[in-house]
């Protein structure tokens, strides 16, 4: 199991807790990771993709493991008491602002990690959180 992996499910599972919806079933969950996967190739054919025009036809979508709820957390979000906002790069080369709502605590094999949450500027302080990160696998760069 790569941290990658991991921190993508844990992304998925603080977003719920944060929203304060009831944690759904491991079929609802599985489900719901799924259709983002349909969605995100979806939106890899689009004008703004980072696929290159003439490579957007043959793209056959991206690889993802399969998903694995023993990976999944629900866990609190402790919200920041005068959230800031920072600029993040994005893949296309761009800065994008992104708020820092707040951090988690996720309970690894290796022991506990504190884990920085944002939403964009734009977004609904209600919608949808993600948490950057990096691992051996990218080296440089988010998910």
């Amino acid at each position: 199991m790569s941290i990658r992996r991991l921190l993508l499910l844990v992304c998925v599972g603080a977003a719920v807790s944060a929203c304060g919806e009831e944690a759904a079933s491991t079929n609802d969950y599985e489900q719901t990771v799924v259709q983002d996967r349909v969605q995100r190739d979806m939106r890899m054919r689009e004008k703004e993709s980072v696929v290159p025009p003439d490579r957007r036809d043959a793209f056959r979508g991206l690889n993802f493991y399969d998903v694995d709820p023993t990976y999944r957390y629900v866990v609190p979000l402790r919200r920041s008491s005068t959230p800031d906002t920072v600029m993040i790069a994005e893949s296309t080369g761009g800065l994008r602002p992104q708020v820092r709502v707040g951090r988690v605590t996720v309970p690894l094999p290796a022991g506990e990690e504190e884990l920085v949450v944002f939403r964009g500027e734009s977004d609904n302080p209600r919608g949808r959180l993600w948490i950057p990160f990096a691992d051996s696998t990218n080296e440089h760069a988010t998910y």
